[in-house]
């Protein structure tokens, strides 16, 4: 299911609750080869870069830190 679809009302919504269907789960086995027992990512309506672009433009200080993080969002996790 890609970006497009989630955008939709309740398409998100409708997702998780058959991905969480064990009929529906053996049918993605079946069809796609997708184990019925295999997590799958919920979908969400307000995508990671939605999320950090109502965020703070600026860091808040908050101490020594060790090195750097570097978050993608990529196809899988936006």
């Amino acid at each position: 299911m890609g970006k497009a679809l989630t955008t939709i009302p309740l398409v998100d919504v409708t997702a998780n609750a058959l991905n969480k269907n064990k009929l529906f789960r053996n049918a993605l086995e079946t069809t796609l080869g997708v184990h019925a027992d295999a997590p799958l990512p919920e979908y969400h309506r307000k995508t990671l870069r939605k999320q950090f672009s109502a965020a703070p433009k600026s860091p808040a200080p908050l101490g020594r830190t060790t090195g750097k993080v570097a978050l993608y969002a990529t196809c899988y996790g936006n």
